[in-house]
């Protein structure tokens, strides 16, 4: 019988969770283009696995929402940077104002859902008992 191996451990766990979780997560981020969708990776550092969507802002505006919906609780703002007004259409009539207020997005919390999901703990544990009695073999 061998002696556990810390790095095969962390390089097993590593694979579980790109096999498994990274999948699991792209399959529920909303998708308009699919960037965000396709950036999710898992990440080392020292011990630590991180979570990372490489579309970073977008993949968290999404989950956790903007406005008066996400972490500020704040309307969004929006004034002209270099000019007096702003100009857009709506309802074919063009309009100018000097800032408008939005409420924001209502986020998805697509993240929590997946990562509360007992069945895919459950695949990633057997997928890493399976490797590790192959290891310790």
């Amino acid at each position: 019988m061998k002696l556990f191996d810390h790095k095969k451990f962390i390089r097993t766990l590593y694979l579980a969770l790109e096999r498994f979780l990274v999948p699991a997560i792209s399959d529920v981020t909303p998708v308009k283009t699919g960037h965000t969708a396709a950036s999710w990776e898992i990440n080392i550092d020292g011990d630590d696995f991180i979570l990372e969507n490489k579309n970073g802002q977008v993949a968290r505006y999404l989950d956790e929402g903007t406005g008066i919906y996400g972490p500020n609780k704040k309307k969004i703002i929006i004034r002209p940077k270099t000019k007096k007004a702003l100009r857009f259409k709506f309802n074919g009539k063009t309009i100018f104002a000097k800032k408008v207020e939005m409420d924001g997005f209502a986020g998805r919390h697509y993240i929590k859902s997946v990562l509360e999901n007992q069945k895919l703990w459950d695949k990633i544990h057997k997928f890493i008992e399976k490797q590790m009695s192959i290891e310790l073999k």
